[in-house]
């Protein structure tokens, strides 16, 4: 069963609430991640799962974030410029 729900999520065929608006109902999603279990059962298939990229930023589900405004705060706060707010610059 994981391995049926890890390669649906692998091949883009999660819910939207994490693959954006192109993403399954949770009852397609289900439907789907059923379908393939069904076929490594009784099929024995191993499928590998396949070569991801980086995701297409367009799908993060804060969609208005104005990406520069973020960057100019977190530079604001990050003020030895090491990439990273520790516990004195916070």
């Amino acid at each position: 069963l994981r391995k049926a729900m890890h390669n649906t999520f692998r091949y883009g065929q999660g819910t939207r609430d994490l693959s954006g608006p192109e993403g399954f109902t949770t009852e397609d999603f289900i439907k789907k991640v059923a379908w393939r279990l069904e076929r490594y059962l009784i099929q024995g298939e191993d499928e590998s799962a396949p070569v991801l990229g980086e995701p297409d930023r367009a799908f993060r589900r804060n969609y208005g974030v104005d990406v520069d405004a973020v960057k100019d705060m977190f530079e604001q706060y990050d003020t030895d410029g090491n990439g990273a707010i520790d516990i004195e610059e916070f």
